[in-house]
């Protein structure tokens, strides 16, 4: 394995420390560079990466090994892993997170879990590594939804979820307030969706437009 920190207090140590098992042998690297300039040299099962590694940081290390070297997993280091931390590691392609003041023993373990391709977040982060990946698949069904809507009924949707009625829908697209109704009814049709809230709901689980204090009309269809 490779073991990627720009301390090299910190690096020494941790390399030392796994040296003592007698199935993991440990490599170390002080840049991205060296990081890259290994991987094909030793092909490592597991490279453990520090999150503030250098230029571009220890994340987009992960994600320069990962195009290059798929089947190695990547887990990074950080003082303080939080959400956001854990899930931009996720999404770089690590299969976890230690904090650096990891035990020995429990850091061996992580290497070897990682090896099997086992996720290693620890117990408190994982909940929001499972609710991201739910808010992503409502989002893909969210998106499929929206598929049969044409174009002019995006606007109009849109214009609906920034809290704009019938009245001010047609003056901004120049057209009348009867075809808006029509552009509406065709909408909720499609959608499958009893009211306006419901498509709004449904545009903004798309991610179609960013979330605004504007409050949404639920007037009639």
């Amino acid at each position: 394995m490779l073991v990627a920190d720009a301390n090299s207090v910190f690096r020494s140590g941790v390399v030392a420390l796994l040296d003592r098992e007698v199935d993991i042998r440990a490599i170390p690297c002080a840049s991205t560079d060296m990081l890259l300039g290994q991987l094909a040299e030793v092909r490592p099962n597991v490279i453990l990466v520090d999150v503030d590694l250098g230029l571009g940081g220890g994340l987009e290390a992960i994600s320069r090994v990962k195009l290059r070297s798929p089947g190695t997993e990547a887990v990074a280091i950080a003082a303080a892993p939080d959400r956001e931390l854990v899930l931009a590691a996720v999404r770089a392609g690590a299969r976890g997170i230690v904090e650096r003041t990891v035990h020995s023993a429990s850091l061996a373990r992580i290497v070897r879990r990682a090896a099997t391709g086992e996720v290693t977040i620890p117990r408190h982060l994982l909940g929001y590594v499972l609710d991201e990946l739910a808010r992503v698949e409502r989002r893909v069904d969210a998106n499929v939804a929206l598929t049969p809507l044409s174009s002019r009924e995006r606007e109009v949707l849109a214009l609906i979820g920034e809290g704009k009625r019938n009245r001010e829908i047609a003056e901004i697209l120049s057209i009348s307030e009867l075809t808006v109704k029509r552009h509406v009814h065709n909408m909720l049709e499609k959608l499958r969706v009893p009211t306006r809230a419901a498509a709004v709901s449904l545009a903004v689980a798309a991610e179609r437009w960013p979330r605004t204090e504007a409050g949404v009309s639920v007037g009639a269809r």
